[in-house]
């Protein structure tokens, strides 16, 4: 049964700001969260924004925001909701407010192919303007690649090693700049040829084998083996993924 480490709570936000509702569930289920605004569906887009660890992010706020709203977790059986929180849109004043980070992006690493949020929300009046550093380069969005959402959070699509890297998100307005670090790994997939060599895998219970051209190891594990046609059977194999 899900369990809500944290629940969103009653929030107001200035129009077009941004404003952050908690949704925390256990890791394996935050991919069967979703959120609802007045108990219908939430249609998500670049600028409402699911994270990671499942909260919501509603950027560049208009007064179409506001509602009561709630995050529903579909597992096996009946969905199960949290508490509802009502989200108030108010008019800006133009009174100056500090920067602040609501979110800050974390170490996280992720394998090759794989897709990443970065998450970065500021708050803060002027509007700040939010861009993004990997070690001393600027990021630029492109196509297919590279995407800023929610207000600063930045979307990376199909990673590959050199991906990885400090990334700092940068947040400035005409009276300050704040600034937060993370540093993303990206490790590489193990691929072994087996059109050469026949490897036959047991995990104790049952041998496993397969004659595919290439097996894609996605996991971590340690196996007993069996090999033949021409390998040491005294040597050292490791896989790292």
């Amino acid at each position: 049964m899900p369990r809500f480490s944290s629940q969103p709570t009653a929030a107001s936000i200035r129009l077009g700001d941004s404003q952050v509702l908690a949704c925390d569930v256990n890791p394996d289920l935050v991919p069967l969260a979703r959120w609802e605004r007045e108990r219908e569906p939430l249609e998500l887009s670049s600028r409402l924004v699911q994270l990671p660890n499942g909260a919501l992010v509603v950027s560049n706020a208009s007064e179409a925001d506001a509602g009561l709203y709630r995050c529903v977790v579909e597992n096996a059986g009946p969905a199960k909701t949290s508490e509802e929180a009502q989200l108030t849109i108010l008019p800006e004043t133009g009174e100056e407010r500090e920067l602040e980070f609501l979110v800050e992006p974390l170490p996280v690493t992720k394998v090759v192919g794989a897709s990443l949020l970065l998450p970065c929300v500021v708050t803060g009046y002027p509007a700040p303007y939010v861009r993004w550093m990997v070690g001393d380069k600027l990021v630029e969005e492109s196509e297919g690649k590279l995407e800023l959402v929610g207000g600063g959070s930045l979307l990376i699509y199909n990673l590959t090693e050199e991906d990885a890297g400090v990334y700092s998100c940068m947040a400035d307005n005409t009276n300050n700049t704040i600034e937060a670090k993370a540093e993303l790994t990206v490790q590489g997939t193990a691929l072994m040829k087996s059109n050469t060599h026949h490897f036959s895998w047991g995990t104790g219970l049952e041998k496993v084998s397969s004659d595919s051209v290439f097996h894609t190891l996605k996991r971590s594990f340690s196996y007993r083996y069996q090999l033949a046609n021409g390998f040491d059977p005294n040597g050292s194999f490791e896989c790292q993924i």
